[in-house]
């Protein structure tokens, strides 16, 4: 079996060609780059000093960085080999493209009939930053701060940005569409979506079946149908992790971001009596410091029963929501269930609505 990894990929990227790319009053370095796979044209957008980091965000100069990239999509635009109709824009990292498409672009003719929709995966998380990045960074006057832009209590939101100046707003599903416009789920947000609220769609996140198809899936140790077939996963599971090899004691995983939001308190709080269970506990993920230096020390405290590990690898990940018994999702609320989905192969992609506690 090969599995490609993200370096097989890069090896074959093309370079196209270098831009510069205005950041307030500098003008910064892009290069595109682009690689084709499956009759699909993918490009990339270089910059090693904003880019060239563990981690894609959680950054001191995240705001830089951020107004960087979404400049440099629309500045990369017209080299593409063909003019799109969408840009289609996710989550806060993206947010100032709509805007800066409408403040710095659309008086030239090849822009002019480009439309842009933003989709909402979490609106808990929103790249607030000081009032100065907008001028500073992204080179708008105060008009796109106030009458409902991109003001966020005396700051500015990127996230908001992109809730502001999208044509077509979406998020991952009907039930977070309608929450989000609520106070209790609207992160201070709820009234200024129930605004926009003909232009807000929720789509549900479904599940690539061929994809995550057990039976085919190249990232698992050996394809199965049956319990027997996922009991062999388990148990190559164990070796690889440096568990107990013991098919009779279950093995509960997370695979997650460790952040608040996902409840990790909540785990944490009981461990220890999680543990007394008799249980082998997995873990993939990466997040907030404290969380990551706290599963390492309960690690160390459960040698050949605790696998903690601090990094994201796909194929990992797969391996472990076929080697499992219990996958464990504490989430102080989820916009879509997408880990509940890819790690028991959900069939009806409707399901991954209302994974939500109070």
């Amino acid at each position: 079996m090969k599995i490609f990894k993200p370096s097989h990929y890069k090896d074959q990227f093309v370079f196209m060609k270098s831009i510069d790319v205005p950041v307030g009053w500098r003008r910064q370095y892009c290069g595109i780059e682009c690689f084709k796979k499956d009759g699909i044209l993918y490009y990339f957008l270089d910059n090693e000093y904003y880019f060239k980091r563990h981690g894609s965000y959680g950054y001191w100069d995240d705001g830089e960085r951020f107004a960087f990239f979404s400049r440099a999509v629309l500045e990369a635009l017209p080299y593409l080999e063909d003019k799109p109709d969408i840009i289609h824009c996710h989550d806060w990292q993206t947010g100032p493209i709509s805007v800066l498409l409408r403040a710095h672009y659309k008086m030239l003719p090849y822009y002019q009939n480009i439309k842009t929709v933003f989709t909402i995966h979490n609106l808990r998380y929103q790249g607030v930053f000081p009032y100065s990045v907008l001028s500073d960074l992204l080179d708008l006057s105060v008009t796109y701060f106030q009458m409902d832009g991109l003001e966020f209590y005396g700051k500015v939101s990127y996230l908001k940005a992109g809730l502001a100046y999208a044509d077509c707003l979406t998020t991952v599903s009907g039930t977070y569409a309608w929450e989000i416009q609520t106070p209790y789920y609207g992160e201070h947000l709820d009234g200024f979506l129930r605004s926009r609220s003909h232009n807000l769609h929720g789509i549900v996140n479904g599940i690539d079946e061929r994809s995550y198809d057990p039976a085919n899936d190249p990232n698992l140790f050996a394809a199965y149908t049956d319990y027997e077939g996922k009991m062999a996963n388990k148990e190559k599971l164990q070796e690889l992790l440096h568990l107990q090899k013991n098919p009779d004691v279950p093995i509960i995983s997370m695979v997650t971001r460790l952040v608040e939001q996902k409840g990790i308190d909540l785990v944490l709080r009981v461990f220890h009596e999680i543990m007394s269970q008799k249980v082998q506990f997995v873990l993939l993920g990466t997040g907030e410091t404290k969380y990551e230096e706290a599963f390492r020390y309960l690690a160390g405290q459960y040698p050949g029963r605790v696998s903690i590990n601090i990094h994201f690898d796909e194929g990992l990940s797969r391996k472990i929501y076929a080697g499992s018994d219990v996958f464990l999702m504490p989430s102080q609320f989820e916009p879509c269930g997408i880990g509940p989905a890819s790690g028991f192969q959900i069939r009806d992609s409707a399901s991954c609505e209302g994974n939500r506690r109070p």
